[in-house]
């Protein structure tokens, strides 16, 4: 494995970089597989076809919960803050196998148990059996108590409770390297240098500016979320505004829900064809000589209901644009239909599902419509009145996985 210095700042050299080639691509992409892992893994098999691709499952201490006896989901985390103790220490080993103890005899909640990834599972077994990749799953105790009170396995995650800490990660790279020498390496042809040095990995945030990524199909991807420089041309009515001064996170922010119009007569912009009903638009334009997807990363809250309205995005090609149109289905963006000339509407939910009662607040990229080549004019409107203004913090354009007929290998690994 080396690092990709192809998009180094530091060339001045105009000529073409030569790509890198990746020995193992790894996907920790497990509560949200559902959300485009499998179109992620055929894509990358198909840029990289010799790549080994390793996709990640663990259980980790923000998956424990309980129910309570007034119905709320618990989750471990939440009790530990209750408890006024700390993940890594002594203390919180002593409350959690007391508590743990007591349970259903003391307050009538349930036994902690984890949260049911069936789904999510699901979602990843598909993608592995799609790309012929191979699973590594992290050895914790399928018991949330043994795991949790276990100072080994506690240790493996940082305090934030989410990510892994520096020994969880030697742990998985450990596991890896084991998976790829017993596994896999032993069962092919492929030669590859390990073990690899267990070092800290320097990484490179894209943002601000439109860019394209070499070998990708000329996607074109935008973000303003850490930025706040958005390329795209809007309607004056979205503000970009920074939401979160403690992380600088920044967004195209909608005007709120008007539940009348200036005659005082109910308003009702759940018309898919009243148009002219927003004037909260933004102008994109496909460079590219034929079809790409559409897709918008927006903000969601869960779980339900969400903090945030629903929204009804609708694209329509400029007047100098004789572009014939797909219409998406929202309930099945990935299969849209025959084309048409009428304009494409569909309706986004900004509700989080992917962690069940646990309350998260996300950034969340879904397809919203094909575009043809040349400028079009997406139109976003709320179609609710809820707690915070639908907010957009990036845009993306590759080719749809409804109009990407290219197959990938379906033998799966075992």
């Amino acid at each position: 494995l080396e690092k990709d210095t192809s998009h180094s700042n530091n060339n001045n050299n105009n000529e073409p970089q030569e790509e890198i080639e990746y020995d193992v691509i790894i996907f920790e992409y497990l509560q949200r597989s559902s959300e485009g892992l499998l179109q992620l893994s055929q894509r990358l098999k198909r840029r990289y076809p010799n790549a080994i691709m390793i996709f990640l499952r663990m259980r980790g201490p923000t998956m424990v919960v309980r129910q309570l006896p007034s119905g709320h989901i618990q989750t471990l985390k939440e009790w530990s803050i209750e408890q006024g103790v700390d993940l890594h220490s002594q203390e919180f080993e002593d409350h959690y196998a007391a508590a743990a103890s007591a349970t259903n005899d003391f307050d009538g909640s349930s036994k902690w148990y984890f949260a049911d990834l069936t789904e999510a599972i699901h979602y990843q077994d598909q993608a592995i059996k799609a790309v012929d990749g191979y699973l590594y799953e992290l050895p914790i105790p399928s018991d949330p108590i043994q795991a949790f009170s276990s100072e080994t396995y506690r240790n493996w995650f940082s305090s934030d409770w989410q990510h892994l800490s520096e020994k969880g990660h030697v742990q998985i790279a450990q596991g890896i390297q084991t998976l790829i020498k017993s596994q896999i390496l032993e069962s092919s042809s492929l030669s590859l240098s390990l073990p690899w040095p267990l070092a800290s990995l320097d990484s490179e945030i894209k943002g601000g500016d439109i860019w394209e990524e070499s070998g990708a199909g000329n996607d074109i991807c935008a973000t303003w979320f850490l930025t706040g420089t958005c390329p795209h041309e809007h309607s004056p009515e979205l503000k970009l505004r920074m939401f979160d001064q403690r992380h600088g996170k920044q967004a195209l922010e909608l005007p709120p829900y008007d539940d009348d119009d200036e005659n005082g007569d109910a308003n009702d912009k759940r018309n898919d064809t009243d148009i002219g009903a927003s004037a909260n638009t933004i102008q994109i334009v496909n460079p590219n000589p034929y079809e790409m997807g559409l897709y918008l990363s927006f903000m969601t809250t869960g779980p339900a209901p969400s903090l945030y309205p629903q929204t009804q995005v609708t694209i329509i090609p400029t007047a100098n644009n004789n572009a014939v149109l797909h219409k998406v289905d929202s309930h099945d963006p990935h299969n849209p239909s025959s084309p048409t000339n009428t304009p494409q509407t569909m309706t986004i939910d900004p509700t989080s599902r992917h962690m069940g009662d646990y309350k998260v607040h996300v950034v969340k990229t879904e397809l919203v419509g094909i575009l043809p080549p040349g400028e079009h004019t997406i139109y976003v409107q709320p179609l609710e009145r809820t707690t915070l203004p639908f907010r957009i913090v990036g845009t993306g354009m590759a080719p749809s996985p409804a109009l990407d007929t290219t197959s990938t290998s379906k033998n799966h690994k075992n």
